[in-house]
This record gives C-alpha cells, sequence and structure tokens, in this order.
C-alpha cells in the first residue's frame, strides 16, 4: 500500500502540474487495432488523448493556436489531440470543440507515466528516460557524440553553436550543440542534409531516432557501402538535443513542449516558455501561433527571441547557401537544382510534412515536394502532406528563406511512446526514410521522380583480380506512399535503364557507365531486375565501390545505392611432383605423379601438365607413364589457375645408353660399340663379353651373339656364362 501511495502522488507530481488518475489497470494496454472506445467526459485528471470535433473546417487555424499539434482524422471534421490538463479542456470547449477521451491511448499514456514515475521514485532502470529505456538522456546523448568524436576524428566534428536559455542566465543550462558527419579527407563543397530532433521537449522518440541515425552511418563506414558514401561525398550535420533545457525538465517528469523561459507562463513549469517551432523568422507571427504566454504555440515577443532559435537560423544560415529570389515571392520555386534537405523530427501523428503552414496555398515546389515526402513515407506508411497551419517554423523557414527542401516528421502516436512500438517498426522504419533523405540530398527537387534501386547485390563480395562478379539489381519507380487526403501520385514510368559505376560517383568528372541488362530481356515496366557482368581485370586490390541508380522513361534519374566488392591479390597455385624422384633411370619408362592445389581455386592436379626439355609434352594429369629418351632430362609439371597465375615443379632423372634399347651408349645394353659389359663389339675395359681378352681390349664378335673368336682366351663355356650374366642384368630394374 506504501508503494502504491507513493506511486500515485508522484504520477500526480510529475505529469504535467495538475492532478492525474490512479495508475490505470494495465490490460487494457491495446495497440489500437480496433476502433478506439470513446466516452463523453473523463472525470480524472489530464493528461489525456481526444478526438476534438469541429463543425467548420475554417476551425483547424483555431486549433492550431490552442493546441499547437494535433493529427487531423480522415474522412471527418475531427483532430486526434493531446490535452494537458483541465484548463487546457476548458479552453478547446470554450471554443466550440466537442471533446471525447480516446479512453484506450489514455489509458496506455498513463500506464507508460505511472511507470515513469515508479522508476523515478524506486529505480530498478540504469540507462535511459525513466521509464523509457530506450530513450537516451540528454547527457547520455552527449556522451555518446562525444565519444564518435574521439573513436572517428576524421569522420565526426562535435560542435558548439550556441547556449541555452537557462546557460545564457547562469542557471545552469546546456551548450546547444552539431555533430557533423563527413569524411574530412575528402573536399567539398558536399550536399547537405540536416537533422533537429526534440525541439519539443516532451517527444521522447525523435531526439533518438536522429541520434540513431547519426550513430548508425558513422559505425557502419567502411563496411555498409551506402553509409560509406554518403560519408565520403554527403554531409550530415544533427542537433540531437535541440531543447536541452526543455528536455531535463521532462526527464525529471514534468512534461514540458517549451524551452525553459521562466519570464513566460512562469505559474506552470508544463507551459512555461517558449515555443521554439513557432520562433524562427519566416512568417513570424502568422497563423498557427499564439500570443498567450501558456499556449503551446506561444511565439515569443519577436522571432529568434530565444537563444536557442537565434543559434539554429544562424547555424542554417552558415552551412546553406541562399537559393532563394527573394524578390520574386514566396509562391517562386526554389531552382529544379536547389541542393540541400532539412527534416525537423517531431512526434506524434505518423505524418509526413512540407511548406508551406502560413497559407493553404501550395509552393512552387509542391510536386516535387510532394514526390520526396510520398518517397519517404513509402518505408513507414505515414500521411505525406501539407504542414499544419503554423508560421515562424523551422521547415517553413529552411524553404521560405532559403530554398532548402525542408520538411518535418511527427512520429508514431504518442509524445510518450512506448518503446515497444518504438523498437518494433518506429526507429526501422524512419531510420529508412532518414537514409532515403541523405541520398537525395544533392538534388532534392529532382531525384525523388527517379526510380529507386534496391535489392543490390554483388555475386561475391571478395574475388581474385581478373574474376568476373554478377552485380543484380531491381529498379522500381513506383515505391510511393500516397496522401489520405488528397491520393496524387507522381507519374509511374517504365525503367528506361540502369547502370553502374565504379569507384566514381556518376555525378563526378570521369564517371564511366556500365550497362546492366533487363533479367527478362527488355525495360518494359516500371519495376525490373537487371544484372551485369563487372570485370575486376583492370582493378587493383583492396575494397570497390560500385554505385547503381537507374533511370525512367520520362529521363528521371533515381538515388544511387552502392554495394562493396573486394578484389584481392592473387594467390598463385602450389605443384609438388612426388613421382619420380631425382636420380638415373635404369628403365626408359617411368611413372609421373604430383599434385596442385591453389587458395581460390582448389585442387588443380588433374589439369597438370607434364614436359621434358628433351622430349617436349609428355602428358597431362596428376600421374601418368611415359617412356623417355637416352640422356639426362629436366621433368617439369606446371598448373595455371583461373587468374592465371602459374606453379611449376621440376626433377631431374637420367636414361643412360644401356636404358634403352639399340643404339651406341654407355649401358648394358647388348650390340653398339661402347664402354660396358655387351657381348661382342669393341669395348674398353674389362669386358666379360666372349671373344676378347679377359684383360685389356679385346675384339669380340660382331654384333653381340654367342660365337666365339677374336683375340682372347674366351671359350664357348665362357660365352655361354657370360650370355646369362647379361641375361641377369637385363631383367634387373634400377631406381631412377
Amino acid at each position: 500500500m506504501q508503494r502504491l501511495a507513493v506511486l500515485a502522488f508522484v504520477g500526480a507530481l510529475v505529469v504535467s502540474g495538475c492532478d492525474m488518475p490512479e495508475a490505470p489497470d494495465t490490460s487494457r494496454q491495446d495497440s489500437r487495432e480496433d476502433e478506439p472506445a470513446l466516452s463523453g467526459e473523463y472525470e480524472n485528471g489530464g493528461p489525456w488523448m481526444v478526438v476534438a470535433r469541429y463543425d467548420d473546417d475554417a476551425a483547424t487555424i483555431a486549433l492550431s493556436t490552442l493546441v499547437a499539434h494535433y493529427s487531423l482524422i480522415e474522412g471527418q471534421r475531427a483532430a486526434r489531440v493531446h490535452i494537458d490538463d483541465l484548463a487546457h479542456w476548458r479552453r478547446l470547449e470554450a471554443a466550440g470543440f466537442a471533446l471525447e477521451v480516446i479512453e484506450d491511448d489514455t489509458a496506455q499514456m498513463h500506464a507508460d507515466l505511472a511507470r515513469a514515475a515508479e522508476v523515478r521514485a524506486f529505480g530498478g532502470q540504469a540507462d535511459g528516460i525513466p521509464g523509457f529505456e530506450c530513450y537516451r538522456t540528454v547527457d547520455e546523448t552527449y556522451a555518446m557524440a562525444e565519444g564518435l568524436a574521439t573513436d572517428y576524428p576524421d569522420l565526426v566534428e562535435w560542435i558548439d553553436i550556441g547556449d541555452t536559455w537557462l546557460k545564457t542566465q547562469g542557471q545552469g543550462g546546456d551548450d546547444l550543440m552539431v555533430i557533423k558527419v563527413t569524411n574530412q579527407a575528402i573536399a567539398g563543397p558536399k550536399p547537405i542534409l540536416w537533422l533537429t530532433g526534440a525541439i519539443h521537449a516532451r517527444e521522447l522518440a525523435t531526439a533518438e531516432l536522429v541520434t540513431r541515425f547519426v550513430e548508425d552511418l558513422v559505425e557502419g563506414y567502411g563496411t555498409d557501402a551506402d553509409a560509406t558514401w554518403i560519408i565520403d561525398h554527403h554531409e550530415v550535420h544533427a542537433v540531437l538535443q535541440a531543447n536541452p533545457d526543455g528536455r531535463r525538465v521532462t526527464e525529471s517528469g514534468t512534461a514540458r513542449r517549451k524551452n525553459a523561459n521562466t519570464a513566460y507562463c512562469a505559474r506552470s513549469a508544463a507551459n512555461r516558455g517558449v515555443d521554439l517551432n513557432r520562433n524562427w523568422p519566416f512568417k513570424f507571427g502568422n497563423r498557427g501561433t499564439s500570443t498567450s504566454e501558456c499556449s503551446d504555440a506561444f511565439r515569443g515577443p519577436e522571432a529568434m527571441s530565444e537563444p536557442e532559435s537565434a543559434a539554429f537560423v544562424t547555424y542554417m544560415r552558415s552551412i546553406f547557401p541562399d537559393q532563394r529570389n527573394e524578390r520574386a515571392g514566396d509562391f517562386e520555386p526554389a531552382p529544379a537544382d536547389a541542393t540541400g534537405v532539412y527534416l525537423d523530427i517531431h512526434s506524434f501523428g505518423e505524418l509526413i510534412m512540407w511548406p508551406y503552414g502560413f497559407t493553404d496555398r501550395e509552393s512552387g515546389n509542391a510536386a516535387a515536394f510532394r514526390a520526396f515526402g510520398q518517397r519517404m513515407a513509402y518505408f513507414s506508411g505515414y500521411d505525406p502532406r501539407n504542414l499544419l497551419p503554423s508560421s515562424g517554423s523551422t521547415a517553413g523557414s529552411g524553404y521560405g528563406e532559403l530554398g532548402i527542401a525542408a520538411l518535418a516528421f511527427e512520429l508514431g502516436t504518442s509524445f510518450f511512446q512506448d518503446c515497444r512500438s518504438f523498437e518494433a517498426s518506429i526507429a526501422p522504419d524512419n531510420l529508412q526514410s532518414l537514409l532515403y533523405a541523405a541520398k537525395v540530398a544533392r538534388t532534392p527537387y529532382l531525384t525523388p521522380f527517379g526510380p529507386d534501386a534496391i535489392d543490390l547485390a554483388a555475386g561475391a563480395e571478395q574475388v581474385p583480380a581478373g574474376t568476373p562478379v554478377e552485380i543484380s539489381v531491381t529498379a522500381d519507380d513506383g515505391r510511393f506512399q500516397a496522401a489520405r487526403s488528397t491520393p496524387r501520385l507522381p507519374s509511374i514510368e517504365n525503367i528506361a535503364a540502369v547502370e553502374m559505376f565504379v569507384d566514381t560517383p556518376p555525378w563526378a568528372a570521369g564517371a564511366e557507365a556500365i550497362a546492366l541488362e533487363p533479367v527478362d530481356g527488355a525495360f518494359n515496366s516500371s519495376v525490373e531486375a537487371a544484372r551485369g557482368q563487372l570485370d575486376t581485370a583492370g582493378l587493383e586490390g583492396g575494397q570497390h565501390t560500385v554505385f547503381v541508380q537507374a533511370t525512367d522513361s520520362a529521363g528521371n534519374v533515381g538515388p544511387v545505392s552502392a554495394v562493396f566488392v573486394t578484389v584481392v591479390a592473387n594467390q598463385p597455385p602450389a605443384v609438388t611432383i612426388t613421382a619420380p624422384t631425382a636420380g638415373e633411370s635404369n628403365d626408359a619408362t617411368i611413372a609421373l605423379a604430383a599434385t596442385a592445389t591453389d587458395p581460390e581455386d582448389g585442387d588443380l592436379s588433374a589439369i597438370i601438365e607434364w614436359e621434358s626439355d628433351l622430349d617436349g609434352d609428355l602428358a597431362t594429369g596428376a600421374e601418368a607413364e611415359v617412356t623417355l629418351s637416352v640422356g639426362t632430362h629436366a621433368i617439369t609439371a606446371s598448373v595455371v589457375d583461373a587468374a592465371g597465375s602459374e606453379a611449376t615443379d621440376t626433377v631431374t632423372v637420367t636414361v643412360a645408353d644401356g636404358d634403352a634399347p639399340g643404339g651406341d651408349g654407355d649401358g648394358d645394353a647388348p650390340g653398339g660399340d661402347g664402354d660396358g659389359d655387351g657381348p661382342g663389339g669393341d669395348g674398353d675395359g674389362d669386358g666379360d663379353g666372349p671373344g676378347g681378352p679377359g684383360d685389356g681390349d679385346g675384339d669380340g664378335g660382331e654384333s653381340g651373339g654367342c660365337a666365339a673368336g677374336g683375340d682372347g682366351d674366351g671359350g664357348s663355356a665362357a660365352a655361354l656364362l657370360a650370355l646369362g650374366l647379361v641375361a641377369l642384368r637385363r631383367r634387373r630394374s634400377r631406381v631412377v
């Protein structure tokens, strides 16, 4: 009971400064697969998730002033709204909105907040925001970024761009930090993707998403081909915690949207401060803002009155060129080839939005924004649309002032998004969206019209030089997510070409395109599989990047995808002769045997080539039997691997005169004139042949035989004995 009492007390304090209901039955934590249950009233304290109904579409302007954040419900004059407390509830009712609590969502939110209060009261969680361990705190986020800068000094900079409001007042506070990621060894200028997270402090998922994106990108350098080329050829700048003062308040248990400026709405810890997403310069003070200090949308006394927004605008102007012709007016398009992307990450609503918010009129780049937003929404299924009513906003200023392709995300379904949903879908889906944005940052108003290159693969990740590698990919021109309210899609075209580029990206001087061929024989649909052979013969050893992009029949070129292929210096084969061994041979016929292996090709024994320097080519294979001519032979076994490297082994053998039939030579063969033991002939030395003298030079019978004669002491018996010895010797075999 004591534990429950403390829990209820802490929960009442921490959520919004107002009375909080007792922790609800957690068995009601539902995934909202069905329509949410509604009730006409909710007697306990906030916060609540509600449906706000209205009779006139113009009421959304008033709604944006009262709550600053909502998501429209398709097909109804209604919006999904987070309400903090009873005062907030009464302001909406007074403005004519009919409110109905979404009980399942509210119960889920209260359960999550109650668990967070319990963790703060009793501990039990080592890392992360209490009750939401998947989201790093400000301190943990900054420590991670500092660690990346230390571990990857050639890729990462951790840059101080200003101070929070509390720090300017000498009341603690934080530095405002940007993490910049690019390969500093490769000169610019480079296209830029800029990200900001958690400019509204209570939107828990936003900072973590941006942090993970940067972390994954850096840690993937050198092993992930897309991460590597983006870091080499683009820049990513990210404000991981855009409102650290407010975030620390939220971490302690009070849900804060705005910054910590105590000059405004000082009576309410939850509602004090200035909305940093209404304090930027473009169209400051227009619709979707409030002059009421306690409003969520309080814009402050003037544009950039807050040190946080002033620092961000100054930094934005320093990294992006001004690509707007301001004299042409707000609705003239930025150049089609304008460069740079800015994404401001918020929650909740499952939206991807683009300017303008100060008017319902579309911008001059509306078609390009729609293509870009619908491409990114493909990964998450979010609703791509124009900004909700807002002025002096991040995205509005990025586009309206500088011409940047600036968009805002609304992640998930709650400010206090549960970790299960974040890990299962919100993070993995939206990380792909951010990667897409990084890829198209060079020309964000052009590239999204082109097809995606997906499922890119190399047939082998590592090959010896000279070994061809198959590159396969699918080109898809139709990966768009239509808007729920206005389901217009860009024209989806047939694929016209797919090309790869080795080491030099397609936009760089000297890039050489290698055409990939359609697997089915023709490019005649909006989705095509393609493949081609990468010739590695001219590539140096090491890692190589294969860039692939596709073009549709309208001439739109899509974003680059990449894959690594590593070429290794070919390891030569080895061959070893096991027979014959070096020495003389009593027989002219000998057996050959050898083995051959190769690190890449395996056993090559079957293709060993044998040759003699006297007799030429002898045989092919691991084993053979050959007859050699008289003389000393250098016998060589050779083998060549698939990459053309050769290995040899050589052994020397001798075939003497007596080892070969007939002829004049050294040996034991009968007949012929020579030195030896054969019968007949004129022999020098101790001859055993019949006819010659026992010692000295004897003239035996012509051509060895059994006839006695010549000058000597031999006789018929001696001759027969000699012939028998010769025959015996002929049957002996000598080891070669």
